[in-house]
C-alpha cells in the first residue's frame, strides 16, 4: 500500500543581529534594509526572510532605537532579536545671513538679535539655536560693523555666516540756548563764541560742534539781536534755536575842551554854542550830542567863565570837561550931549555936573562913569563955551 508521509519543519531559525548606523539626508530622512539588521542568523532549512519592525527613520529617531529583526523560515516559523540602530545627523546647518541696518536711540545705544540678520537660515532637522557675535552697538560703532551668526543644529552641528550691520545714528542733539549781553570795546567792536550761547545742548553720542549765525557786532549792532545757534552731532544732525545777544555800549565819549572869547553886542548879550568850545569830542561809537551848561552871557559875566561841556553817546554814557570862555565888552559907549544955559550967582561964578551937559548917553553894558572937561564959570566966560562930555 502506500502511506502519504508529511514532514515538517517546526524548528524556528536562529535570529542574530548586528547594531547599525545610518546617516540623515539633506531632507532629514533615513531608510534601512532588514538585511542590514542581519549578522548571520541560520535556520535548519534554506528559505529564510527577513523583516524589520522599523526601516524608516527621521530626526525625530535621532540616536539610538531598538529594532527588532524578524527571521522567518520557509515553514512559517519565527525567530526574533533586537538590533540598536543609531541615527546621526551629520548634516550642517545652512547659515544665510543679510545685511542690515540699524538706528541708535535716544541714550546712543541699540541692541539686536539674530533675526535682524538672518536671511532663512535653515536645517535638515532644525535650527536649536541662532546667536551673533555682537548684539549691542554704541555710539562708537557708527558706521559698519562685520557680525558673525552662528547657526548650531539639534545635533550640534554648527555654521556660520558674516553679515554687515550698519549703525546709524538719526537722532538730532537736543540743543538749549541761553541769551547773553555782550559790550562793545574801544573801537567799537565786540565778538562772542557759540559756546557763550549753549544753555545746555546734548546729544545722544555725546560729540557736537556749535555754530552761530553772527559773532561779530560793531556800534550799528547796540541793542536786541537775534543769533541762530546750530548744534551738529558726528553724523550731521543738525539742531537749532535762537538766542538774544544784547550789544551795549558802556565806554564814555571822550570830552575835549577849548577855550574861546566872545564878545557882547550892542545889546550887551552874546550867545555861541557847545560847539564852539567843542575840540575834538569823540566816542567809540561816533554818535554824541554836546550840550554846554551855560550858552549865554551878558554884561554881567564880563571877563575869565567857566562853562561844562557834557559830550553824550547814544548808549547814555557821559563825559564832561571845563572850558573858559572870556566874555569881551569892545562896543564904546555913545555920548549924547546938550546944550544948557547957566546963571552967575551974586558973586559972579556958577558950576556944573557932567549930568547936566548929558543928553542920554548910553552904552550895551551901562555907564561907568562921566566926566566933563570944565565944570565952573565966572564973569569972564560970559557966552558960549565948550565943554567936551567924556
Amino acid at each position: 500500500c502506500i502511506a502519504l508521509v508529511t514532514v515538517l519543519d517546526t524548528i524556528r531559525p536562529i535570529a542574530s543581529c548586528q547594531p547599525l548606523s545610518v546617516n540623515l539626508d539633506a531632507t532629514g530622512n533615513a531608510s534601512i534594509t532588514a538585511t542590514q539588521l542581519n549578522s548571520g542568523s541560520t535556520d535548519n532549512c534554506a528559505g529564510i526572510v527577513y523583516t524589520a519592525s522599523q526601516t524608516t527613520f527621521t530626526c525625530g529617531d535621532v540616536g539610538n532605537n531598538n529594532v527588532t529583526l524578524y527571521v522567518t523560515d520557509a515553514s512559517g516559523n519565527v525567530d526574533s532579536c533586537v538590533a540598536v540602530v543609531t541615527v546621526q545627523d551629520n548634516t550642517l546647518p545652512t547659515a544665510l545671513c543679510k545685511d542690515t541696518t540699524v538706528y541708535l536711540d535716544g541714550t546712543g545705544n541699540v541692541t539686536i538679535d539674530s533675526s535682524y540678520v538672518d536671511g532663512g537660515s535653515s536645517d535638515n532637522c532644525g535650527i536649536r539655536t541662532m546667536s551673533i557675535s555682537q548684539s549691542t552697538f554704541t555710539c562708537a560703532n557708527t558706521g559698519t560693523n562685520s557680525v558673525t551668526m552662528s547657526v548650531t543644529d539639534s545635533s550640534g552641528n554648527n555654521s556660520s555666516c558674516t553679515a554687515i550691520v550698519t549703525v546709524l545714528d538719526t537722532t538730532s542733539p537736543v540743543i538749549v540756548c541761553q541769551n547773553i549781553t555782550t559790550y562793545v570795546d574801544a573801537s567799537g567792536n565786540t565778538t562772542i563764541t557759540p559756546s557763550q550761547l549753549d544753555g545746555g545742548t546734548s546729544d545722544n553720542c555725546v560729540t557736537f560742534t556749535l555754530a552761530a549765525s553772527k559773532t561779530a557786532f560793531t556800534c550799528a549792532d547796540l541793542g536786541a539781536n537775534n543769533v541762530t545757534l546750530y548744534a551738529t552731532d558726528a553724523s550731521g544732525n543738525v539742531d537749532s534755536c535762537v538766542a538774544v545777544v544784547t550789544v551795549l555800549d558802556t565806554i564814555r565819549p571822550t570830552a575835549m575842551c577849548q577855550n574861546i572869547d566872545v564878545y557882547l553886542n550892542a545889546a550887551g548879550t552874546v550867545v555861541f554854542t557847545a560847539n564852539d568850545i567843542d575840540n575834538g569830542s569823540f566816542d567809540n561809537c561816533t554818535t554824541i550830542t554836546l550840550a554846554a551848561s551855560v550858552t549865554s552871557f551878558t554884561c554881567a559875566e564880563v571877563g575869565a567863565n567857566n562853562v561844562t561841556l557834557t559830550v553824550t553817546d547814544g548808549s547814555g554814557n557821559l563825559d564832561s570837561c571845563v572850558s573858559v570862555v572870556t566874555v569881551h565888552d569892545t562896543i564904546a559907549p555913545t555920548a549924547v550931549c546938550q546944550n544948557i544955559t547957566v546963571q552967575l550967582d551974586s558973586n559972579g561964578n556958577a558950576s556944573i555936573t557932567a549930568a547936566d551937559v548929558d543928553g542920554g548917553s548910553f552904552d550895551n553894558c551901562a555907564i561907568a562913569s562921566s566926566s566933563i572937561n570944565r565944570s565952573t564959570f565966572n564973569c569972564a566966560d560970559l557966552g558960549k563955551n565948550a565943554v567936551t562930555l567924556t
